[in-house]
């Protein structure tokens, strides 16, 4: 009988780790490890708004316990995330003796977003900042600031590459947007 419990520790662990190569894969960036077993995954529901989903996989997982989780948001209320997390563990109980959180996360893409009030709904302070505002903030924050200053010297580099590689008209590269701004630095850096 002990034979068979260090068998069966040395499955689970080996689809604890199968689990996690094949969620790193399939979630790329959304997807980091906090921990030996543990990872969070960054899940956007289909109106937009994030998540994050915290997952700590024990020992015995999944052959006989299933995954601890949390799910949070700066949105969610308290009770929004109680009820999320709710129906999270009953799809996780359910599944006990497989690998859970694949599943997991499309539940929450395809059920749990169907439990939450809609966007509109929340106070402004609880909703998400619209994907634009976030990735201005990130680039603020990383030190990528498009000011003025960044305008000339992207313009500047703009038209030399644009010279060397015979590309739009002259002089259009100061009145590009920022995302042709964007897409032509990172050509030339």
């Amino acid at each position: 009988r002990e034979g068979s419990g260090e068998f069966h520790a040395m499955e689970d662990e080996e689809q604890r780790q199968e689990e996690v190569e094949a969620l790193e894969a399939i979630y790329g960036d959304d997807f980091s490890r906090t921990a030996e077993d543990c990872f969070e995954i960054a899940v956007r529901l289909p109106d937009d708004r994030p998540l994050l989903l915290s997952i700590a996989q024990p020992s015995e997982y999944p052959s006989s316990a299933t995954v601890i989780l949390q799910v949070r948001a700066s949105w969610l209320s308290g009770g929004d995330e109680d009820v999320l997390t709710a129906g999270l563990l009953s799809v996780a109980e359910e599944s006990i003796g497989e690998v859970v959180v694949f599943k997991l996360v499309e539940w929450l893409r395809e059920e749990g977003v169907h439990l939450l009030p809609p966007p509109d709904s929340l106070p402004a302070s609880h909703r998400p900042a619209p994907e634009w505002q976030e990735e201005e903030e990130q680039q603020e924050e990383e030190g990528k600031v498009w000011d003025e200053d960044w305008t000339e010297e992207i313009a500047r580099a703009i038209e030399e590459a644009k010279q060397a590689s015979g590309g739009l008209q002259k002089g259009r590269g100061a009145h590009l947007s920022r995302s042709e701004q964007q897409r032509w630095l990172a050509q030339i850096v």
